[in-house]
């Protein structure tokens, strides 16, 4: 007779992959990765607004207190903007993309709105509060190599990546037919 834990190093001494398959993402938690992620494309694809605020050119706030008009609002999701004309700004929303020639996001609670436009009183300190394109991880990173258990942050990988699909290795089944004189 042997103990419970030579039992199991022989068991995992003996034990091979079942090969693989390709499956959903959203059956893929707590399975193991048989191959190795990379990301199809950089993330955030575009600069994004970190907070709630003003995009603006910073080179607008030299001379406070300033009055710039707004012009136009910006949601998570949309499209990208237009490109910011000079002596204006535009309201953002966190997750949403910078208009080209923004250089910096002042946060909604440094702002005051005043018949449409957004009054700047005091020269922004602190954070520019944008996230660049590609600073969370380029095209072709890894991500997640084989091997892996894909626990809740790998799944967030695995979005991020653009994956929908994912192949890892297959489950083992297992049968243990009983007389009833072994119990």
């Amino acid at each position: 007779m042997i103990t419970l834990d030579e039992a199991l190093m022989c068991a995992v001494a003996q034990a091979r992959p079942l090969g693989d398959e390709l499956i959903e993402i959203d059956a893929a938690c707590e399975r193991v990765l048989s191959e190795r992620v990379t990301a199809r494309g950089q993330s955030p694809r575009a600069a994004l607004s970190a907070m709630d605020g003003y995009a603006v050119h910073e080179a607008d706030l030299t001379t406070v207190p300033v009055t710039l008009p707004v012009a136009e609002a910006i949601f998570a999701g949309a499209s990208a903007p237009p490109p910011l004309a000079r002596g204006t700004c535009a309201r953002i929303f966190t997750g949403a993309p910078v208009p080209a020639g923004a250089d910096r996001v002042v946060i909604q609670e440094d702002v005051r709105v005043e018949d449409g436009a957004a009054v700047f009183d005091r020269s922004p300190s602190g954070g520019r509060h944008i996230r660049a394109a590609g600073s969370d991880f380029e095209s072709g990173e890894t991500l997640l190599e084989a091997g892996r258990c894909l626990d809740f942050r790998a799944m967030v990988a695995l979005a991020a990546a653009d994956r929908d699909r994912v192949r890892v290795y297959r489950r083992p089944r297992a049968a243990s037919p009983t007389t009833g004189a072994e119990l």
